[in-house]
């Protein structure tokens, strides 16, 4: 028979065990980071305005309906009138290779165009999204961020993202520094730094459920510099593990996504949040 004496030293054992990835963590964090100039100037930027729109964000129909997910002309000019400087935008290829800023699903190209999703990007660009708004070609939008030059594009990819993160790259070379990309496995990381783009985005929740533990968010945190890592609903609350793991992390969290009033402010007026996505650029969660 086992002597009790023994069990004490065994849950000694045990908690010692238990305790390295928490110092694993520690240690990574207690190590200099490098400190990247423009990613701090970009964050507080971000902290500043405290919204990015999502999918260019509500707009209305001339009924007075409000739609969402239109990631249209009008979208981005209602952006910029609210005084919004981040917007996602979706971005897909077209079976025919266009590339164009646009969300669906299996039935449908874009929402709200009843297009079906093999349609060239020609015909899509030439209807009207619900009948009344632009739809835009990956042209269109760089088009729009040269004329207002303060505006950033949060990239959200429905295809391929290596893929049309090289298009980007290579056709818009002078805007590399106003797309943020978003990495969909860690792996794509170094590719994209490689293709010029400065700020990257890792919304943890396209990535594999084992690499979303503290200890390996801090590790990679450690070894790649990222504007933000972006959480979704359901994995954020005041009493959060990752809430209070944040600083060991050392990337600031963004929330995806709140249409609340109150609950925006709430997050963002107690530094709960670098920022938040939602599809109201009409919200003025700082009193403004």
């Amino acid at each position: 028979m086992r002597s009790n004496k023994t069990f004490p030293a065994e849950l000694k054992c045990l908690a010692f065990f238990l305790a390295i990835p928490v110092l694993l963590v520690l240690l990574w964090v207690v190590l200099p980071h490098p400190v990247n100039t423009a990613l701090l100037r970009l964050r507080q930027q971000l902290a500043e305005d405290g919204c990015i729109i999502h999918a260019g964000g509500y707009v209305t129909l001339s009924d007075g309906t409000q739609v969402s997910y239109t990631n249209s002309l009008e979208a981005l000019e209602n952006c910029w009138r609210n005084g919004r400087r981040f917007c996602e935008i979706d971005l897909q290829e077209t079976t025919d290779g266009t590339l164009i800023c646009g969300h669906g699903d299996e039935d449908e190209l874009v929402f709200g165009t009843g297009l079906p999703t093999t349609t060239s990007g020609e015909i899509f660009l030439n209807c009207k999204i619900y009948g009344e708004f632009t739809p835009l070609s990956v042209e269109g939008l760089a088009a729009f961020m040269r004329d207002h030059p303060d505006f950033y594009v949060i990239t959200d990819v429905k295809t391929d993202n290596l893929r049309v993160c090289r298009r980007l790259a290579e056709d818009f070379p002078d805007l590399r520094s106003r797309f943020i990309v978003q990495i969909q496995l860690p792996e794509e990381y170094d590719t994209l730094r490689e293709l010029g783009f400065p700020y990257v985005a890792y919304p943890i929740f396209k990535t594999p459920d084992e690499h979303r533990d503290l200890v390996h968010l801090a590790v990679f945190a450690k070894n790649h510099e990222l504007l933000a890592l972006i959480l979704p609903n359901g994995y954020y609350s005041p009493d959060s593990k990752l809430f209070l793991a944040e600083k060991l992390i050392g990337v600031p969290f963004v929330l995806h996504t709140l249409n609340d009033g109150w609950e925006i402010a709430y997050y963002l007026r107690n530094h709960l949040a670098l920022a938040v996505y939602t599809d109201r650029p009409d919200c003025r969660w700082n009193g403004d």
